[in-house]
């Protein structure tokens, strides 16, 4: 298993991975703080209490939540790049006599002294 890079940072399947589960999880778990946080601001309100600081704590909530979704996708992505890296690696090892698939079969030049001929 070798290591791709992406814009000059390597790049590993199992790291991504584990980052991706632990994006998935900070997500999930999130979702349900706000969730919480949703009901006791409504809580505070009927029972004649002021919601401000809970509405604050829930703003904050909602942009650490926006990150992580961020970074959820950007892992999500790195992971499918891997896979597309994987996958060409693949599909080159297949195809028998090309030495470089990107620039096409060498083609012998016979330079002269003067340039070419």
């Amino acid at each position: 298993m070798g290591v791709t890079t992406l814009y000059g940072y390597a790049m590993d399947r199992a790291p991504t991975i584990s980052y991706l589960q632990a994006a998935e999880e900070h997500v999930a778990s999130g979702k349900q703080d706000i969730a919480d946080q949703h009901d006791l601001i409504s809580t505070l309100e009927r029972t004649g209490h002021a919601p401000t600081s809970a509405i604050a704590r829930l703003r904050e909530m909602e942009r650490v939540q926006a990150r992580h979704i961020v970074d959820r996708d950007r892992l999500r992505a790195e992971l499918e790049v891997l896979d597309a890296v994987e996958g060409a690696k693949g599909d080159i090892a297949l195809v028998p006599g090309n030495r470089n698939l990107r620039y096409g079969p060498k083609r012998r030049i016979r330079r002269m002294p003067y340039g070419r001929r």
